[in-house]
């Protein structure tokens, strides 16, 4: 379904140039039957891909996966995959003299981030891709959404661990792996953390 819908967002934007075209030889014939065969093929075809857009995107669930699962995003030109491998909890973070304390806990995940080779093709070549943009949110079992502390991910940094954002570019000619740490504090102590 991934490439499908890839193919599909690319077949529009073509059809939506080919009428531009056609709406361009209409401005220069001055033909008023070509400017509207274009200028309505454009308004139906951009309001059907909204529609078919909204309609999957209100058909599809928030699911939960398990430690391990794999949650897979479509970019233009591959997958990206992420998966939660640790949590733990802690009062503080930090280095020894550095330590800042949560109002509750400090909910630390690792998070493995891989670049799926497997859904390129073979002539895209070695260069890199950056993910695009994510709102990570810890979700407890009650409902309620938990942003990530600034504060933490400053504690984590100055420990000097195997960390890197989720917005660092990634290879897709080496299985890359990395591990992100995330902070959620104030935790609240019927959370189940």
């Amino acid at each position: 379904m991934p490439r499908s819908s890839c193919f599909f967002f690319l077949g529009t934007i073509f059809t939506i140039g080919i009428c531009f075209l056609v709406l361009l030889y209409a401005a220069v014939r001055r033909s008023v039957f070509f400017a509207k065969l274009g200028g309505g093929a454009i308004l139906a075809i951009a309001t059907v891909y909204f529609l078919l857009l909204t309609g999957v995107s209100f058909a599809s669930s928030e699911e939960v996966l398990p430690a391990g699962g794999w949650k897979y995003f479509c970019e233009i030109d591959c997958h990206i995959a992420y998966s939660l491998i640790g949590a733990q909890t802690t009062d503080a973070l930090g280095p020894e003299l550095q330590q800042i304390s949560a109002h509750g806990k400090f909910v630390v995940l690792r998070v493995k981030t891989w670049f799926d080779e497997r859904t390129i093709s073979a002539h895209r070549g070695n260069g890199s891709l950056t993910p695009n943009a994510r709102k990570i949110f810890l979700v407890d079992d009650a409902g309620r959404r938990f942003a990530p502390s600034p504060e933490g991910q400053a504690a984590v940094g100055r420990l000097k661990l195997n960390s890197t954002p989720l917005t660092q570019p990634l290879r897709p000619a080496s299985p890359t792996r990395r591990i992100s740490f995330s902070m959620w504090p104030e935790m609240l102590r019927n959370s189940g953390y």
